[in-house]
Formats: C-alpha cells, sequence, structure tokens
C-alpha cells in the first residue's frame, strides 16, 4: 500500500535540500538524495509516478543494489553539473505531481 504522505514528507525534505541548501548543484543533489532514498517504490501509488520513482531511484544509485548514500556519492561523481541539474529538475517534478493527488 502505497504511502503517499510519508513519500511527499521525504520529498518536502528533498526539494528544500536542492532549493535552500548550499553549494553547488551536486552537493545540493547529494543532500537532497538523503531525503529520497529513504522513500520506498511502495510508498509511491502505483503508475506512472511510481514508474518515475524507480528511474530516478535507479539513476541516482547507478543502479546499485541497497541504495544508500555511498552509492549515491560515487554515481553523482561521475554526472556533470547540468545531469545534477536535470536530475534535481527529475525530483522536483515528482514532487509536483504527488503534491497534485487528493490525500
Amino acid at each position: 500500500m502505497a504511502n503517499d504522505l510519508y513519500a511527499l514528507e521525504k520529498l518536502v525534505e528533498a526539494v528544500d535540500a536542492l532549493v535552500a541548501g548550499t553549494g553547488r548543484v551536486r552537493e545540493r543533489l547529494f543532500a537532497a538524495a538523503k531525503f529520497f532514498i529513504q522513500i520506498r517504490q511502495e510508498d509511491i501509488p502505483e503508475g506512472e509516478l511510481r514508474c518515475l520513482f524507480a528511474d530516478l531511484k535507479n539513476t541516482l544509485t547507478s543502479g546499485l543494489a541497497g541504495a544508500d548514500e555511498a552509492s549515491v556519492a560515487h554515481t553523482l561523481r561521475a554526472k556533470t553539473a547540468e545531469e545534477a541539474a536535470a536530475i534535481a529538475r527529475l525530483i522536483f517534478d515528482l514532487f509536483r505531481e504527488l503534491d497534485r493527488l487528493p490525500q
């Protein structure tokens, strides 16, 4: 069963890290990812949003099993600032879409 409120709470924290955090985009994305990786696939409603979430989590962890801060850090070191910005935008898009759902 999806836990929309938990996922939304973690996405709010992730977006806050992206927007209000300090540092370059990769540093802010790493801070945001610490919240993002706490979300489980089951916390997102089935369908398009869950697919977007799964793709994002895979992108943030290079598909490594056991998504954690180390796998995110490894992945982000290989990303350009533009790639990191695109991932940040997708996190925001997921937040926006999940926030639009009736609670």
